[in-house]
């Protein structure tokens, strides 16, 4: 999870498409986006990254993500 912590904070702050992992076609559409320097915080960047990274329990495939318990 620090890997997309990581990352996530990087892109944000510092936008470049040369670091996005979004689909090409989606990148042809649709221009970079801006930075968030000074709009978003370190906590909503660990909040962002934690949902990310756990979204893949909304369709029953991560057992941890119910019970945060257990990490």
């Amino acid at each position: 999870m620090h890997e997309t912590n990581d990352f996530l904070q990087s892109f944000l702050m510092n936008p470049d498409r040369s670091k996005t992992i979004c689909l090409e076609q989606v990148i042809r559409y649709f221009d970079t986006m801006p930075s968030l320097k000074g709009v978003v915080n370190q906590k909503e960047i660990e909040d962002l990254n934690h949902f990310i990274y756990f979204l893949e329990g909304f369709n029953g495939i991560n057992e941890f993500f119910h019970d945060e318990t257990i990490f």
